[in-house]
């Protein structure tokens, strides 16, 4: 027997018990209790209920079957967000590895920025160079599974869109700065390396997430995953050490930034 038709059985069953309950109150109050037991059976057996109870009959059918609808439309809705979740989590390993690569050549490049600074500003007659542009299927991607994700994981996945942002927006303002004959300085570059290493970090936080080997999203990164953001997008030494200091990295406190 399929859920419909227990359903069914089971609102079949309600009516008319529903509708016997009524009729024994009334029939013991019209005759008492001697004559309830045998009318209450003929009135069952001839099918009576029906007649005397076919608005309520009709009213709780018509009810019990939006009901149902309801309850398949729920279940229906829920079976296609299930499998919207489980699709963008299947490809959410290689989004996060296209964005691990895309913070790090970034930082690859704002380091070589650095390396040609005369007095903490870029030179006049260096072209900046060109950033990567993250793949439109990594964001695309990255959508997905924030809108299959459940509310509370979704503060920290769209942080991340926002964080990448934020990059991308970053870096092509260093090509319109050079455009415009803007002076490019060393600090500038420096929060834009740190903007690389909490990209590179909240995405490494979620790798678990995606591999299916834990079923919760962080609530946040600490500054210590951002230090190690750095490393891992090839910040060291000296630099790194500054860095660290300068945005207080070595706590172990949420990254706010």
């Amino acid at each position: 027997m399929t859920e419909r038709h227990r359903f069914l059985a089971g609102l079949a069953i309600g009516i008319v018990t529903l509708a016997v309950c009524i009729e024994t109150v009334r029939v013991i109050y019209d005759h008492g209790w001697v004559s309830t037991f045998d009318g209450v059976l003929w009135w069952i057996g001839r099918l009576r209920w029906l007649y005397d109870y076919q608005t309520i009959v009709a009213g709780l059918a018509a009810a019990g079957v939006v009901v149902w609808q309801i309850r398949q439309a729920d279940r229906f809705q829920h079976d296609k967000f299930e499998a919207q979740r489980a699709s963008a989590r299947a490809v959410l390993p290689l989004v996060l590895s296209e964005i691990s690569d895309y913070a790090e050549v970034t930082s690859s490049r704002l380091q070589n920025m650095r390396d040609q600074m005369i007095a903490g500003v870029f030179p006049g007659n260096v072209d900046v160079p060109a950033f990567p542009v993250l793949p439109g299927g990594s964001v695309d991607g990255l959508r997905a599974m924030v809108e299959a994700s459940h509310q509370e994981e979704r503060i920290f996945l769209s942080r991340l869109l926002t964080v990448l942002q934020v990059l991308r927006s970053r870096t092509l303002g260093l090509v319109a700065d050079r455009r415009r004959a803007r002076a490019i300085h060393e600090d500038h570059v420096l929060a834009i390396m740190i903007n690389c290493a909490e990209v590179y970090a909240r995405a490494a936080a979620i790798y678990d997430f995606g591999r299916g080997e834990s079923d919760t999203l962080p609530k946040h990164i600490l500054a210590t995953q951002v230090r190690s953001g750095l490393l891992l997008t090839g910040i060291h030494g000296e630099l790194r050490d500054r860095l660290v200091e300068r945005y207080r990295l070595d706590r172990d406190d949420p990254f706010e930034w």
